[in-house]
């Protein structure tokens, strides 16, 4: 997230053109309260919020209420069919190594299967600590309250996903395992910036 907002507010050509093109909301952290108290997964009320998105507690989840009303409040002011390109959310993963992507779930013979494949695989192709045969396109049972689900459809935005990164490291071309730095989170958020344009 460091990498990703540090780029896209910088004065680079590429970041002017980005900043042009695409409107960015960004919500830094929606668990402020829990991860301050040294939880990375729940709140204080102890609820994992990434489960709450389809009928949030505006008491005990309000950030999930208010990022819901945000994309609520896009798509009705908007006149396009599509005026979300894309959600993402950036998860740390405690156990799978590299960064790979959760995303939607599309049948074979849909138009939206490949476009919901494009951005992973093109941050595949922009660096190698992204695994896009980690990557996972299915919707479990455990997983249909969060917010790439939800999003996904109660929205109609195509490219919803969760952004895993490993706490760990990443497998590199040569199947070694190296530890994932802070200077490779952030650089691998400037290739995710780019990946937009």
């Amino acid at each position: 997230m460091h990498g990703f907002i540090e780029f896209i507010t910088g004065s680079s050509e590429a970041a002017k053109d980005l900043r042009r093109k695409l409107v960015f909301k960004i919500v830094p952290m929606t668990n402020p309260d829990g991860v301050i108290c040294g939880n990375y997964r729940t709140s204080l009320s102890g609820n994992d919020l990434n489960r709450q998105f389809s009928t949030p507690n505006p008491k005990l989840h309000p950030e999930i209420c208010a990022l819901r009303n945000l994309v609520s409040q896009i798509n009705a002011k908007q006149l396009q069919s599509e005026p979300i390109r894309a959600y993402m959310d950036i998860h740390g993963h405690s156990r799978k190594k590299s960064i790979f992507i959760y995303g939607p779930e599309y049948a074979l013979y849909s138009d939206k299967y490949f476009k919901a494949r494009m951005i992973p695989k093109l941050l595949d192709e922009a660096s190698e600590m992204f695994r896009f045969h980690s990557c996972r396109f299915t919707v479990e049972a455990a997983k249909t309250r969060c917010a790439r689900v939800v999003f996904n459809r109660d929205f109609n935005i195509l490219n919803c996903f969760t952004l895993e990164a490993s706490m760990f490291g990443y497998v590199d071309s040569q199947r070694c395992t190296k530890e994932l730095t802070m200077e490779d989170y952030i650089g691998f958020g400037v290739k995710m910036a780019l990946t937009l344009k």
